[in-house]
């Protein structure tokens, strides 16, 4: 489907600062240099009263509005990062004159190196009938989910109501210094980044995202949902096929060992076939001093995992 691309305009946040804001990268944000822009569509359905016309001339001006605001709050977001020569490590530069890239009924997105990258490539919308979308690519080095999620819910609140929500946390918390982990893990990683983008050939110093991989034919994408009961019954399960009067089950192991079982046994293969799961954990109460709940950053760690299949089907009690 043909996309016509109507208007290209540059959202700034909405603050009087005059000086430029500069942010060193910690250890959990360097993990994410090399990673691929992080990607969110956000599905909207309108009224059955809104039209074209009313979307153009109301709806997507109180959106760039919103993003404004939005962005005073989330003053990062607007900035960029950069590698000079003489340092060590990247940096993220907010300068006042910083923008956003928003897009009317927008294109297929492309990555560009350059010297200087912009942490939110795009924020993009598509009008289809009465429902539309929001997309935003963002830089993963910037943010993690946690403060992704606060953004998006931020701006939907301005947007609706024009406020911030009542009781909600800002990230407001921009020092680096509260990430207590040492210097030497940091110089570790950046030694490690062509290995942990899988571009060994290239120079480790570029801020050019690595080339994305080819999605197989047979790939499939499915979502799952488990209600409540059904959680409750996988734990009522676990527990009484259990040994250990001690054993606590959150939701989340729960979820992930049922799904990931479900799919290595549906993938079949060799009993000796290696297993791969990952997940990320988030460290801002495992540190010490713990981090503040208003920290603007990354702080969360991916955990890989790597074990047999033959693990996984001696534990469901299957031959094969």
């Amino acid at each position: 489907m043909a996309l016509n691309m109507i208007k290209i305009s540059r959202v700034s946040h909405a603050t009087n600062s005059v000086t430029p804001l500069f942010l060193p990268l910690t250890f959990f944000d360097l993990l994410w240099l090399k990673h691929h822009p992080i990607e969110r569509v956000t599905f909207y359905k309108l009224s059955e009263s809104s039209s074209h016309d009313s979307f153009f001339s109301t709806i997507l001006p109180k959106l760039e509005q919103s993003l404004s605001l939005a962005l005073t709050n989330f003053l990062p977001l607007s900035g960029h990062i950069k590698w000079d020569p003489q340092d060590p490590k990247p940096h993220v530069i907010i300068f006042p004159q910083d923008t956003v890239s928003s897009l009317w009924l927008s294109p297929t997105l492309t990555s560009q190196d350059s010297p200087a990258k912009s942490l939110v490539s795009r924020a993009s919308y598509v009008l289809l009938s009465l429902r539309f979308s929001l997309g935003l690519t963002t830089h993963h080095v910037i943010m993690d989910g946690k403060t992704s999620t606060n953004f998006h819910k931020s701006w939907a609140h301005i947007c609706k109501y024009g406020t911030i929500p009542q009781g909600f946390v800002l990230p407001t918390h921009s020092d680096r210094t509260v990430i207590n982990v040492s210097v030497g893990l940091e110089f570790k990683i950046l030694q490690l980044l062509s290995y942990l983008s899988g571009d060994v050939d290239n120079d480790t110093r570029t801020l050019k995202s690595p080339s994305a991989k080819e999605i197989d034919d047979d790939l499939v994408r499915v979502t799952l949902q488990l209600s409540q009961e059904n959680i409750k019954k996988l734990k009522e399960r676990t527990k009484n096929e259990s040994t250990r009067s001690d054993l606590y089950l959150s939701t989340f192991v729960v979820k992930y060992a049922y799904v990931l079982t479900c799919v290595v046994k549906a993938r079949g293969g060799n009993v000796d076939r290696p297993i791969r799961f990952m997940y990320a954990a988030d460290f801002r109460n495992r540190l010490d001093p713990p981090v503040p709940l208003t920290y603007f950053g990354n702080c969360v760690l991916p955990i890989d995992i790597h074990f047999g299949r033959r693990w996984v089907c001696e534990w469901r009690g299957d031959s094969k």
